[in-house]
């Protein structure tokens, strides 16, 4: 009996420490928890973010999330480049405070900071209302630079990483993608090029490919696949949203005419005279009349001779 009874009491007190041990553990979290939460800039998460701000010399760019996907608004309207967005916020709301320079800095002090006339001022806009935040210069190491949020009088440093992802402009914010399209879904690829062969290559069976045109032949798999990922992985060089009808982008006379279809639709793109000044090729998509610039390389790709597209040998 007295075993049992002593079973019993070592039992309670195993559960009795277990128990104060798990609170005690829990108590740790919660103080970590609420030590990292202090030395966050901002107090709420990236997911959090519904629209965007940022304006630097005179340039003012806007972003809105709309049903999960990120659109540019200001001063174009244009899908944005998911991947830049995500991690402009990721660096920027989930940045730390490494100090607190001054509770409240005298003029003097803003000046040389670069925080009287900021450089960079992002305004941030989630459920709870709008916060902004403005960097000043890099500090003496350039490893540090300094910030404040709207409504706070206190100069706090932060990595100059922080200012550095925040330095975004229209160009880097915007989806560059030439066309969108999945490169395994493709069927069809069609080449049309001013003083050379056209390149006609489809896909009738699921992994094998057979060029149409110029012959009647098996298809080189690897060059047409990385044909695709080429055009998919290249990005657009620069915008022209408001092409002028004054000038010659050289359309009328395309250099090259390209057009995919995967079985449910037929797109492309048309790329005109060389632009020397921004070393590229003025081109625009199919149905559009936003022009922009595409890479050298790029039409030099799609300007080889027929025959590096067809399979060595393999005459059908």
């Amino acid at each position: 009996m007295n075993f049992v009874k002593k079973t019993i009491f070592w039992v309670i007190m195993l559960i009795v420490i277990g128990g104060g041990l798990y609170l005690a553990d829990r108590k740790a979290e919660d103080v970590k928890q609420e030590r990292e939460k202090a030395l966050r800039l901002f107090p709420f998460l990236p997911e959090e973010v519904t629209a965007f701000v940022i304006k630097k010399e005179g340039e003012t760019v806007k972003l809105e999330k709309r049903d999960d996907v990120w659109w540019v608004v200001e001063p174009v309207v244009d899908k944005a480049d998911k991947k830049t967005v995500e991690t402009f916020l990721d660096n920027v709301v989930n940045a730390r405070k490494d100090a607190i320079l001054f509770d409240q800095a005298p003029p003097e002090k803003l000046r040389e900071l670069g925080l009287e006339n900021p450089y960079i001022t992002v305004l941030f806009t989630t459920s709870r209302g709008t916060t902004q935040i403005i960097f000043g210069r890099k500090g003496p190491t350039h490893n540090v630079a300094y910030a404040m949020l709207e409504g706070d009088p206190k100069v706090y440093r932060i990595h100059s990483d922080v200012g550095k992802e925040a330095d975004k402009g229209l160009y880097d914010l915007r989806d560059k993608t030439i066309i969108e399209f999945e490169p395994l879904k493709t069927k069809r690829m069609e080449l049309y090029r001013k003083g050379r062969k056209n390149v006609i290559i489809e896909q009738p069976l699921g992994g094998k490919w057979d060029m149409v045109e110029p012959i009647r032949a098996r298809a080189n798999i690897e060059r047409v696949l990385e044909t695709l990922y080429r055009l998919k992985e290249s990005d657009i060089k620069w915008f022209i949203d408001e092409p002028s009808d004054k000038d010659d982008y050289g359309f009328e006379n395309p250099v090259v005419r390209f057009y995919i279809d995967d079985g449910d639709s037929r797109k492309g793109f048309i790329v005109g005279k060389k632009n020397r000044k921004i070393r590229g090729y003025f081109a625009r998509r199919d149905g559009e009349k936003r022009v922009f610039v595409v890479e050298e390389d790029l039409v030099h790709h799609l300007l080889k001779p027929a025959e590096h597209w067809s399979a060595e040998d393999e005459r059908i």
